[in-house]
């Protein structure tokens, strides 16, 4: 998914500046950030799921 977004926003930024320069520099920018909001996503996702292997209930744990 993140590269599939990477692509998209890749094109829009060479069109929307043709220095190459500095779009690369924007496209490094961006993926930087769409890395960031993925690793956050899997920290969210993994604290929920040693929160509910730790729970009490055995729905909590299966």
């Amino acid at each position: 998914m993140i590269s599939a977004i990477s692509n998209l926003l890749g094109k829009v930024i060479d069109k929307a500046f043709p220095d190459k320069t500095e779009a690369n520099r924007l496209k490094a920018q961006a993926d930087s950030k769409l890395i960031s909001m993925d690793l956050e996503e899997l920290k969210a996702a993994t604290q929920v799921i040693t929160a509910e292997a730790k729970g009490e209930s055995w729905l909590q744990r299966n």
